[in-house]
């Protein structure tokens, strides 16, 4: 009796299998006058200035779309950690991201910018300590601010390097 089940179950699934190709086979115009549009891709040119030998910053923006990406890329990644360990570049990182500012410390920067739509995401790859935020363009002027501050007044406090610390682990 199971025999015949898998061997009824295995019948059914080669009918279905080959039935789009006997409906093909008995209308062979079925896919013949199908016409498709060319497909239209413009991809946009990115602001790119080096700040310094060892940052780059770039942006992205646009008229017809309302929100710009703004990438600063600051070298020294995983590859510059030759003598200590490899942790140390993402521990930089988040605690950069959720210790604040000296003026806006720990989570009263990153709510400011939630509170202006923004999103920052501060991440260490092999090269590079990379900061990206996507913001309304109406509000560059203080989300800029905001910005800067992070990264000239860094806040390394002990609760954000704890938080790093137990994320990392």
């Amino acid at each position: 009796m199971q025999k015949n089940k898998r061997l009824f179950t295995k019948a059914l699934l080669l009918l279905f299998a080959l039935l789009p190709f006997s409906i093909v086979l008995a209308h062979p115009d079925f896919v013949k006058d199908l016409r498709f549009k060319e497909l239209q891709v413009n991809i946009p040119e990115a602001e790119k200035e080096a700040l310094s030998e060892d940052i780059t910053y770039y942006a992205l923006s646009s008229a017809k779309f309302p929100i710009t990406f703004l990438t600063i890329s600051i070298r020294g990644g995983e590859a510059y950690t030759a003598n200590t360990h490899l942790e140390i570049p993402a521990l930089l990182a988040d605690t950069l991201k959720f210790g604040g500012s000296t003026k806006m410390p720990e989570a009263k920067l990153l709510s400011k910018l939630e509170s202006l739509g923004a999103k920052l995401k501060i991440s260490a790859g092999l090269s590079y300590i990379s900061l990206s935020v996507s913001f309304l363009t109406r509000d560059q002027k203080e989300v800029m601010n905001l910005i800067r501050e992070l990264i000239l007044q860094p806040a390394f406090t002990d609760k954000a390097f704890a938080k790093a610390k137990r994320d990392i682990i």
